[in-house]
């Protein structure tokens, strides 16, 4: 029969089997629903490539469930164009969109995962993977919205386009590319008011070469040396008459002429008096992994499982000791 110290003995060992055990399937557990390293797309040149992924939410996007935009290479510019036909059919990217009901319209785009409430800017650069999901809201107060396309001397370079919103709404619109031409802007925003006339988004653009450098026109002979762009030149309409402003320079100064102009990253219409910084620049230098190809993206999930199966092996070891120093006691 085994003795009082005997059954210590073995009673010590299953709690430490039991506790590795638990340990062990937690560190599994873990480890199995973490988020896992996805294998990194490459081009033909051994660069990584990144995509967009459009999900149309409560309804469908060109008849699917989602858009994927790409392939984009690091800094690339992803660029969400939205239209309407003339039965007031919205488009992305040239794909119909349809609300599940038509009670509802299309409030916006937001980056997956955050506030619905924050629309997400429709024009910026890629340096990942990234998801996007379609928004909408049920039609309530509905506000005509127009974007134009203009150059400094309010000539329009583009046929506008108008948007319906609520009242309220605050919609981001994305520049067009025109060939020739620089925005003074990637995107532009602004609260729905009911008088359309005061919902009016222009994008100011300014001529540029093939190396997109601005190209500064002469005025009684000489070249001028202050630029027609710069944040302050998207204005609501009617607020000078002609719908766009007056020049200003970029970064808060005139640029110099001949200078590669930079738009800025979005224009808030609401805060014009708020100064407005140049669009980041990503770094270029080199070719840097994704993200999603690392998983320091997740650090902690790392540090627990670690942590976890630390202790399961210093519990395996204390297990083992105790077992040797069992058999040697016998």
């Amino acid at each position: 029969m085994m003795g009082m110290k005997d059954l210590c003995a073995a009673s010590l060992v299953k709690r430490f089997v039991a506790a590795f055990s638990a340990l062990a399937l937690a560190a599994g557990l873990l480890l199995t629903c973490a988020p896992q390293a996805v294998a990194a797309t490459r081009d033909a040149n051994g660069n990584y490539t990144y995509t967009v992924a459009l999900h149309a939410g409560n309804g469908t996007i060109g008849g699917q469930e989602s858009l994927v935009l790409g392939p984009y290479g690091y800094g690339d510019t992803m660029n969400i164009s939205m239209t309407h036909d003339a039965d007031g059919n919205l488009y992305i990217n040239g794909n119909l969109v349809q609300p599940e009901d038509d009670r509802y319209y299309v409030k916006g785009i937001r980056i997956a995962g955050q506030d619905e409430s924050q629309n997400a800017l429709l024009s910026a650069p890629v340096t990942q993977d990234q998801e996007y999901v379609i928004s909408y809201g049920m039609k309530k107060d509905q506000a005509k919205y127009t974007v134009q396309y203009m150059d400094a001397n309010g000539n329009q370079l583009m046929e506008p386009k108008e948007f319906y919103g609520n009242v309220g709404d605050k919609p981001v619109a994305a520049y067009e590319y025109i060939e020739g031409y620089l925005p003074n802007a990637y995107n532009i925003t602004g609260t729905l008011q009911a008088d359309a006339s005061k919902n009016v988004f222009t994008f100011i653009y300014t001529p540029v070469d093939a190396n997109g450098t601005i190209i500064v026109t002469e005025r009684g002979g000489a070249q001028d040396s202050t630029l027609t762009t710069g944040p302050s030149l998207a204005m609501r309409d009617g607020q000078d008459g002609q719908g766009a402003a007056g020049t200003a320079g970029a970064d808060g100064a005139a640029a110099e002429a001949g200078a590669p102009a930079e738009p800025v990253e979005l224009i808030d219409i609401d805060d014009e008096q708020t100064p407005l910084a140049a669009a980041p620049e990503p770094d270029l230098s080199g070719n840097p992994a994704p993200a999603h190809e690392d998983m320091n993206a997740f650090p902690m999930v790392g540090v627990l499982a670690g942590c976890l199966i630390g202790a399961a092996l210093i519990i395996a070891l204390v297990v083992v000791l105790v077992m040797r120093k069992r058999k040697t006691s016998n």
